[in-house]
């Protein structure tokens, strides 16, 4: 499962929107994020916030965390405690 955010992520890596579709594995799709998932990330985000979290580049992270956690699908992260204190439901893979 991909997202928007997730294909902005690695979109820099292709010249072209064409090169990129060519590269995904023939199984993925995209998939919109749903609006639980994102009032669950805007509300992660903000307790991050809160508690003195940096605000570079971390809103989309909470937004891919969020669309896993209301999707129920597990979530590829090297970054588990960060993930897991704002968005405890998640169910996480960290590599190592």
């Amino acid at each position: 499962m991909l997202n928007a955010v997730v294909l902005a992520e690695i979109a820099p890596r292709f010249p072209l929107l064409e090169e990129l579709h060519a590269a995904l594995p023939a199984m993925a799709f995209v998939e919109e994020i749903p609006l639980a998932a994102s009032f669950l990330a805007g509300h992660a985000h903000a307790a991050y916030r809160r508690a003195g979290g940096a605000r570079e580049e971390v809103l989309p992270d909470f937004l891919i965390g969020a669309h896993a956690a209301v999707s129920g699908r597990p979530l590829l992260t090297r970054d588990p405690r960060r993930v897991a204190s704002y968005i405890p439901r998640a169910e996480l893979i960290t590599p190592g």
